[in-house]
């Protein structure tokens, strides 16, 4: 009667070290392929950085003169459709940037 007990327990120490092999496993080629860890810093850093934020300036300014482009076109033909649609175009491009 030991001896099954002792092949029960051996079996299921061998079972969890064999989990925690392959789980250490899969987690450390998660984190070598960038999925844990790295790839939130990265972002993290990549969002605060002054080249990001300069170009999401740069692109805002960019939308903004289009917008005033075609609100002086839409001055003399104010039921231009396609004037319009670059209208509201170019609004949901600048309320998506969230300013």
């Amino acid at each position: 009667m030991f001896k099954e007990e002792k092949k029960m327990i051996t079996s299921w120490w061998i079972y969890f070290v064999i989990l925690i092999l392959i789980t250490s496993l899969v987690f450390g080629l998660l984190n070598y392929v960038g999925i844990i860890g790295k790839t939130i810093v990265e972002r993290e850093v990549f969002e605060q950085s002054y080249q990001k934020q300069a170009g999401d300036k740069s692109r805002m300014a960019t939308y903004k003169a289009q917008l005033a482009q075609v609100n002086s076109k839409l001055v003399m033909s104010p039921n231009d459709q396609d004037l319009l649609s670059q209208k509201a175009m170019l609004q949901v491009q600048i309320n998506s940037q969230g300013n």
